[in-house]
């Protein structure tokens, strides 16, 4: 399938902590892809055989309301072997929505919640050595915003809250 992208996102378990996705006990990566009409595709590794074929693209499910306009992804967490993916995504109304997992088996998108009037137009994604994941957002009006996860090797521990720089 031949596909226009407007944004496409990576996450593969590696050796260096970074941009980790697992959802079996292998290292697999995957690959987010973020059509101009707001849909996303994804398709990933189904075993960690280099030579193996890759899953053919896949609709991937996207979040409840509004059109996904930016997507990025990382790891929620390296402690204790948690290598799940967590993806982001904000749309075109400024929210922000995650969801967790791997492959064909992810949470569904659920929102973020956000300052007081304050609407996002960008996000981007990192983890720490630690393997704690970081979010940072632009607001619609250019002001960068940024959260992380605080409790170290509990990734479903609650978000931090947001602080502007």
């Amino acid at each position: 399938m031949r596909t226009t992208a407007h944004t496409f996102v990576f996450c593969a378990n590696g050796p260096s902590g970074i941009g980790i996705n697992n959802w079996s006990s292998c290292s697999n990566p995957q690959v987010w892809v973020l059509r101009d009409d707001g849909t996303l595709i994804s398709r990933w590794k189904p075993s960690a055989d280099p030579t193996d074929a890759w899953v053919d693209w896949q609709q991937f499910p996207t979040p409840p309301s509004g059109k996904l306009v930016g997507i990025c992804a990382t790891g929620l967490s390296n402690a204790f072997l948690d290598l799940r993916a967590i993806l982001f995504g904000v749309t075109d109304d400024g929210q922000i929505f995650t969801c967790v997992g791997g492959a064909q088996v992810f949470t569904p998108w659920a929102a973020m919640d956000a300052p007081s009037g304050i609407r996002f137009k960008e996000i981007s994604a990192a983890q720490d050595a630690g393997g704690r994941p970081y979010l940072w957002a632009i607001d619609t009006n250019s002001s960068v915003w940024f959260r992380f996860k605080p409790a170290f090797g509990q990734p479903d521990s609650a978000w931090d809250h947001w602080v502007a720089w």
